[in-house]
C-alpha cells in the first residue's frame, strides 16, 4: 500500500545543517570505508600470523607489509578527513550560535531562514525579511590564538584578523 506524507511543504532547514551534511559525508564516505579496509586487511593478516604459529604453509609476511600499507594510508586519509571536520564543525558551532541569536528577532515579527541552499555550491547561512528589507548574513568562525589576545581591524574597508 503506498502512503505519502501529510506534509504539503518540507520542514525548513535548521541552521548549519549543510555543514552537518558535509560533516555525515566526509565522515561516513570519505573516511569511513578507509578504516574498514585497514581492519579488514588486520584481521586477514592475523589469520596468516595464526596460520604460521600453527605450522601450515603459507607466510604472514606478505599480507603483514600488505596490510601496513593499508593501515598506514587508512590513517593518513583518517586524519585528514579528521582535519576539515574539525574546520566544518567550527564553522557549524559559529552558524548555530548566529542563527540562535537571529531567531529572538522572530519576537520582533522579523522572518528568519537558515541554511538556503542555492544552485551550484553555494549557500546563504541566514536570511532575515523584515518590514526595512532583506537582509543576507554570511557567518565565518576563526578559530582564536592558542595564547595572546585576539584583535580584529576594521579599516573602513577590509577586516583583518
Amino acid at each position: 500500500m503506498n502512503k505519502k506524507s501529510p506534509l504539503k511543504d518540507k520542514p525548513l532547514r535548521y541552521v548549519g545543517q549543510s555543514l552537518d551534511e558535509r560533516i555525515h559525508k566526509l565522515l561516513n564516505e570519505d573516511a569511513a570505508p578507509y578504516m574498514i579496509a585497514g581492519l579488514i586487511m588486520v584481521v586477514i593478516a592475523g589469520n596468516e600470523w595464526l596460520r604460521y604459529y600453527l605450522n601450515s604453509p603459507p607466510s604472514p609476511i606478505p599480507m603483514t607489509i600488505i596490510a601496513l600499507i593499508f593501515v598506514i594510508y587508512a590513517a593518513y586519509k583518517f586524519y585528514k578527513v579528521k582535519k576539515e571536520v574539525r574546520s566544518i564543525r567550527l564553522g557549524r558551532d559559529g552558524e548555530r550560535a548566529v542563527g540562535q541569536y537571529l531567531d529572538d528577532l522572530r519576537e520582533k515579527g522579523h522572518r528568519i531562514f537558515h541554511d538556503i541552499i542555492g544552485d551550484g555550491n553555494f549557500n546563504l547561512d541566514h536570511v532575515i525579511i523584515s518590514r526595512k528589507g532583506i537582509y543576507v548574513i554570511e557567518t565565518k568562525t576563526y578559530s582564536k590564538p592558542a595564547s595572546g589576545q585576539t584583535k580584529i581591524w576594521f579599516d573602513g574597508e577590509k577586516l583583518t584578523i
